[in-house]
């Protein structure tokens, strides 16, 4: 029984010891603030806006970038959006406030009553630590022992002579060249003095041909004294009258069977557009091939405008650049033959929130009305399709941004017929393929 008595205030003091001493755990966790997220204190920590940026700082150290302006609001627009998209990412202009809890850097719309949370102080970079004292400086190495020399190597055997190339074909005969303007036609010689009178003539029949005059097959002089004497040509002449710009003209196939008429070919260096000076049909060559176009012909008016090119081929150019900063591709490129414009992309990535911002191909290269292609390929509930707009870029979009990627790439592949303000292209754009 006296054993029993000892036991009880032992047991009784073990429990109030434990009672104390939970008693003061809770007062040292209250007066140390400590968060379930970490033991930063949000007294220690301070916020501003500037400069378009929620930023932060400790009491000690400078201030550090946690998010723009810009980026929170369009978030916060995409993440509220009801069909997933995001709105478009023209500026918004409502002033944001901020403020701090227990445990996060808070935002919201002024005027607006919900706070939502933009980053915990456990997220937070910690003050920047001292700088470390250098190091002590390591020993010098020892040098190492030099190489042995390599042994020459061996003279490598000459190698067997080439065969002779076979003897390329003759090429095809060129074409005629175009005849020259005529010349300028010179001015009128003075007149020469009186000739002395000769002596009186005697009747006389005089015939001849002359073999140099091709255009005359002969020649006949008939006389009477000094009283009648004619001359008569048989054959055919090169025919009078002329204008400035026009040339000779075989008429028929018999020499000498000509006549006058326009110039219909003109060959010279660079774009006859605004440059060359012609009647409507007339064609024109340049020689220079400038930006593709090789054979153009006049089609309205009488100044120096209304050429359209008749052949000319751009060759295949790269332009990434007409592509909106979104998407990529594996190939871009365009070309223009003739009156038709050859598009070609396999797009690579896209975004499904699409604002364009892909660069305008030139006058010339450009459709005149937006194309728009069917889906490429399916997952889940998205589609993807392709849109080239009138200024020459290529955009991509998608209903949502549920699984954006097709399981194979999207091939974009139309021709079409450029704007006609421009007939062809003043300048080439990207690089040439």
């Amino acid at each position: 029984m006296e054993r029993e008595n000892t036991r009880k205030p032992a047991s009784k003091a073990f429990v109030l010891s434990l009672f104390v001493i939970t008693i003061i755990l809770i007062i040292l966790l209250f007066f140390i603030k400590i968060s379930p997220r970490g033991v930063i204190d949000p007294n220690a920590v301070s916020i501003r806006q500037d400069s378009g940026e929620i930023q932060y700082k400790y009491a000690d150290g400078n201030w550090q970038k946690i998010v723009s302006l810009e980026d929170l609001k369009n978030k916060d627009n995409g993440a509220n959006k009801k069909d997933g998209k995001k709105e478009s990412s023209k500026t918004d202009s409502r002033e944001i406030e901020i403020q701090k809890n227990s445990l996060y850097i808070q935002w919201r719309y002024a005027g607006e009553s919900e706070w939502k949370n933009i980053i915990a102080y456990s997220d937070l970079k910690g003050k920047d630590g001292r700088d470390g004292r250098d190091g002590l400086n390591g020993q010098n190495g020892k040098d190492g022992r030099d190489g042995i020399n390599g042994r020459n190597g061996q003279n490598g055997k000459d190698g067997l002579n080439g065969q002779n190339g076979r003897d390329g074909q003759k090429g095809d005969k060129g074409d005629t060249g175009a005849a020259g303007p005529a010349g300028v036609t010179g001015a009128t010689g003075a007149t020469g003095a009186t000739g002395a009178t000769g002596a009186a003539g005697q009747n006389a029949t005089i015939s001849a041909t002359n073999s140099t005059q091709p255009c005359s097959t002969g020649l006949t002089i008939t006389g009477n004294g000094t009283s009648n004497l004619g001359l008569q040509f048989t054959g055919k002449n090169l025919p009078a009258g002329g204008t400035t710009n026009q040339v000779l003209g075989k008429k028929t196939d018999d020499d000498c069977d000509v006549e006058w008429k326009d110039t219909y070919e003109i060959r010279g260096t660079g774009m006859p557009e605004g440059n060359v000076k012609a009647s409507v049909g007339t064609y024109y060559t340049d020689t220079a091939a400038t930006n593709g176009a090789i054979r153009w012909i006049k089609t309205r008016g009488s100044d120096k405008t209304g050429w359209k090119v008749v052949y000319g081929d751009t060759g295949w150019r790269s332009v990434p650049q007409i592509l909106s900063t979104s998407m990529k591709a594996s190939v871009v490129k365009v070309r223009r033959i003739n009156n038709t414009v050859y598009l070609y992309a396999a797009l690579t990535g896209w975004a499904y929130n699409w604002n364009g911002g892909g660069a305008s191909l030139p006058d010339g290269l450009s459709p005149g009305y937006q194309m728009q292609g069917p889906s490429a390929g399916r997952r889940g509930d998205s589609y993807l399709t392709w849109i080239v707009q009138t200024g020459g870029q290529i955009n991509a979009e998608t209903p949502s941004a549920q699984s954006p990627t097709p399981p194979l790439p999207p091939i974009v592949s139309v021709s079409y017929v450029p704007n006609d303000n421009v007939p062809w292209p003043t300048t080439l754009p990207g690089t040439a393929m």
